[in-house]
């Protein structure tokens, strides 16, 4: 019963935001990949929004209903309040309201023919893919079944429209010839349009220089993972294409910070740096992370968790990060149970027994890290579903920035799944 209704619902949501779209004409910059999808939109929007009126997806607005909902520029209804959305709807569509002119939408393939709903509803001007990951396997045979339903958004793109792809990951620049609109590549490729051709990492970010053309410009930012200066340079593709002069962007790129939970640094207790990757996690994203790690003091600390949604290359993918984490850290705290994996692997690697701790959830884990010396660098990164921003607001100086991050345990769902009782009341 429940699946029917949902039915109904996306149904209608599409015809309305059809009709949205077919009314107001925004132009429509469409992101998806496997990773990094979320910061490439936040900085794209930045970006944009020096030139245009731009609403981009809030949240985790991009399936098949959140995407209408983004178009039609509306919340989640509670049950009672679907009758107000179609009113409110029914009144754009009829009215002249002042509508975004542009609309920055992430969208999401948890299984096979999304991709190919959500890039048909909204047919995008720029169709923007940031790469293709062994992740999100539940559904999928293979990686190149991965990409094919990614490759759903370029084959959708409108004739005059601009594919935006990764040129330095093969199965996304191979995507070139899903269309026969015009090509964009962005990255560190020599056949990138816009390429990042120098980058340096230190405490306070990146410095780097990247290739606009034939302009090269230095961009100081104050991002800490290849991944979001990869999301930069995608923006600065997007940015380009629409006209926005470079000046504007790189202003906008400077100024961007990424979302919590991405890489964010903040002041810990005891003299502690402390790193917040907790979002979510791959095996290549982790690794990155740890390769971020070294910009900071030592001794480098890492507490990480369980990797979910690899399918059957979950093992593997744990025992890579295990021994990449031997030669990168001083000290390890691996959360859950296939982290398990991760502390053998690092043991194996050499990483002193000493070094390895474990624990079964986030406020285990908490406790370990609070009994660790002061000093040095602490990174936090797993799956959402570990809540690792326990570990994470545990360990910050400033109240205050402990209070945002546990906004999500504030839903009672979420923190029974926790395991969080009391936490509200702590420190």
């Amino acid at each position: 019963m429940k699946s029917l209704i949902r039915r109904i619902l996306v149904f209608w949501l599409t015809l309305l935001a059809r009709g949205v779209l077919a009314r107001y004409r925004p132009r429509v910059v469409a992101v998806t990949g496997s990773v990094g999808k979320t910061s490439t939109k936040e900085v794209t929007a930045a970006m944009l929004a020096t030139r245009y009126r731009v609403r981009q997806t809030e949240g985790n607005y991009n399936t098949e209903v959140g995407v209408p909902l983004t178009i039609l520029g509306m919340p989640l209804p509670r049950p009672w309040g679907w009758p107000w959305l179609l009113l409110r709807s029914l009144r754009l569509l009829a009215g002249t309201a002042e509508y975004p002119e542009v609309l920055v939408l992430e969208l999401a393939a948890d299984k096979p023919g999304d991709m190919k709903h959500l890039a048909t509803l909204v047919r995008p001007d720029v169709a923007m893919v940031t790469n293709v990951r062994n992740v999100h396997r539940e559904f999928y045979d293979s990686i190149d079944q991965i990409a094919d339903e990614k490759g759903w958004l370029v084959r959708c793109l409108r004739k005059d429209g601009t594919a935006v792809l990764n040129a330095d990951d093969p199965r996304v620049r191979a995507m070139r010839s899903l269309t026969t609109a015009k090509v964009r590549l962005y990255g560190e490729a020599s056949e990138a349009h816009v390429r990042l051709l120098g980058a340096e990492h230190e405490r306070g970010g990146y410095r780097t220089t990247i290739a606009l053309g034939e302009r090269e410009e230095a961009l100081r930012t104050g991002v800490h993972g290849k991944p979001q200066l990869s999301a930069i340079i995608a923006g600065l593709a997007t940015a380009d294409v629409l006209e926005v002069p470079p000046v504007d962007s790189l202003k906008a790129a400077a100024k961007w910070i990424p979302s919590p939970g991405r890489l964010r640094v903040f002041e810990g207790k005891d003299g502690r740096t402390v790193i917040d990757d907790t979002y979510n996690a791959s095996p290549e994203a982790v690794i990155a992370s740890l390769e971020a790690l070294q910009a900071f003091p030592r001794p480098r600390r890492a507490v990480l968790g369980d990797m979910k949604e690899l399918g059957s290359e979950s093992a593997a993918g744990h025992r890579a990060v295990g021994k990449a984490a031997a030669k990168l850290v001083d000290e390890l705290v691996a959360v859950g149970d296939e982290a398990a994996i991760i502390a053998a692997a690092a043991k194996e690697a050499r990483l002193a027994a000493g070094s390895i701790h474990l624990a079964s959830n986030a406020l285990e884990a908490a406790k370990i890290v609070d009994q660790l010396g002061k000093g040095g660098s602490l990174l936090v990164k797993g799956s959402q579903s570990m809540y690792l921003e326990q570990v994470v607001a545990a360990e910050l100086k400033h109240p205050r920035d402990r209070a945002r991050l546990l906004q999500r345990l504030n839903n009672p769902w979420h923190a029974r799944r926790a395991g969080v009782t009391d936490w509200g009341k702590r420190g």
